[in-house]
């Protein structure tokens, strides 16, 4: 929220929490009672959805703990998306009967009713061009209906069109509290791994927060068509063509303690899944996924970055078979460098099959690029670093020990290390250029030694 700032002017006082503290002519010691709250701008939004998110400024009773209230009622009102600016003013009250401490509080918003436009961004390794319409606070309490329409671009693993509506909810006015339904379409290009899909689905989302992270629980029902994607798709994918129906259940738990998203200096981050597909239509299997990352600042600029994931699953019920658009894919210029996308793991030829478990592992030690020019300006979203990156993939097998399936899945592993440079392109999303050397590689792999390029949004 920043520092506080304070600035009486002719009879009221004027609360910016966004500037620095300077000085103070405002005594904050002195006694003061909130007597009123005004919320002045509103149109759509209904004041009782708003009263809890102020009321905390009635317990004050002092002038500072007046504008420690005010900004964090400014910071919940800010929270629930639904206005474009929100301004305070603390003035004495002129209400009859009223003392000298007594101050009336004025939160002075003007909603946000409409967003959307044109945007290009840069996901895993692929260029997105994406046009979306947000309709916000439809019936007053900060619901929101949303549009998207994008095309992706991966000019070696696929193109993807999609199209998206969802509506969102807080609950109780909790914004961390969330109700989402929605509806998709698809159509993508996979040309890795030499097939395309069309689908058309229905979701519904509850997302909360616990002790242990966010929580999101979703519920996705999807008719999909897989089809070969040219004459020389081979076989072994033309073969898992056809239609299916897929019913899931996902929980996703995400503790992120991170200061950066993309160039962290401190903090962990842990996501875990974990789906079940079986409520009904033709697709049955379980599906377990984890990341995990440390940061640590060894010296000053200097960062240590550990990083894992893996990833396992099994077909259940009658037909234990798992299709190839539901399993695992390794390899890339953000994940196990020194290959290409979907390079590692078997292939039949050229094309991905992918696999039912995985495990990777990276350590990076980044910093800051020599002799730091643009220091405290542009330089400042670059890095260099060097790294090592192992992963393998292959199979659980539930009638076989864990002594037995570790020893598979640590047999034959690929290995890679080496040095670039980073970009941190605004707050979601990083570029790669590095130099990669593979140490370790197997029959089938698709390898991509020296130069490597990539933009994502994840990175290990």
């Amino acid at each position: 929220m920043g520092t506080v700032q304070a600035k009486e002017m002719e009879g009221h006082t004027q609360i910016d929490d966004s500037a620095p503290r300077t000085r103070r002519s405002v005594d904050f010691r002195r006694p003061a009672k909130v007597r009123r709250v005004l919320i002045e701008g509103l149109v759509r939004t209904k004041e009782d959805f708003l009263l809890p998110k102020i009321r905390d400024a009635f317990s004050a009773e002092n002038f500072e703990q007046v504008v420690r209230q005010c900004v964090v009622s400014k910071a919940n009102l800010q929270e629930l998306g639904i206005f474009k600016t929100v301004k305070i003013t603390v003035d004495t009250c002129q209400a009859p009967g009223a003392s000298q401490t007594d101050y009336d509080v004025k939160f002075i918003v003007e909603e946000k009713r409409v967003e959307g436009g044109v945007h290009t961004s840069a996901g895993n390794n692929d260029i997105e061009s994406s046009l979306t319409l947000g309709l916000n606070n439809l019936f007053g309490r900060a619901e929101k209906l949303a549009a998207r329409y994008a095309h992706t671009r991966n000019f070696r693993s696929r193109k993807n069109n999609q199209a998206h509506i969802q509506f969102t909810k807080p609950l109780n006015g909790n914004p961390k509290v969330r109700l989402a339904l929605g509806g998709y379409s698809t159509n993508t290009d996979v040309l890795l791994s030499g097939y395309k899909e069309a689908s058309k689905g229905l979701l519904a989302a509850f997302t909360f927060p616990s002790t242990l992270g966010t929580h999101t629980v979703q519920w996705d029902g999807v008719w999909r068509d897989l089809r070969a994607l040219s004459r020389t798709t081979p076989f072994a994918v033309r073969e898992q063509a056809g239609h299916t129906l897929k019913s899931s259940v996902q929980h996703t738990v995400t503790t992120d303690t991170r200061d950066d998203k993309i160039l962290p200096h401190a903090g962990f981050l842990l996501r875990a899944a974990q789906e079940y597909a079986g409520l009904g239509g033709n697709v049955e299997f379980v599906k377990l996924n984890t990341e995990f990352q440390v940061n640590k600042e060894i010296l000053p600029y200097i960062v240590v970055q550990l990083s894992a994931a893996c990833g396992t699953m099994w077909g259940v019920g009658n037909n234990k078979k798992i299709a190839i658009n539901d399993k695992f894919f390794l390899g890339g210029p953000l994940t196990l460098r020194g290959f290409h996308d979907r390079g590692v793991g078997p292939h039949v030829e050229g094309n991905a099959l992918g696999t039912d478990a995985y495990w990777l592992c990276a350590a990076h030690i980044y910093t800051p690029l020599p002799f730091r020019p643009g220091l405290g300006g542009f330089g400042d979203l670059f890095r260099s670093h060097a790294f090592v990156n192992v992963g393998n993939v292959g199979s659980v097998e539930l009638d076989k020990s864990l002594k037995e399936n570790i020893e598979q899945l640590s047999n034959e592993f690929r290995l890679a290390y080496g040095a670039g440079l980073v970009l941190k392109l605004g707050n979601i999303a990083r570029m790669e250029l590095n130099y990669v050397v593979p140490v370790r590689v197997m029959n089938g792999d698709c390898v991509n030694p020296g130069i490597q390029f990539g933009v994502g949004m994840t990175f290990l």
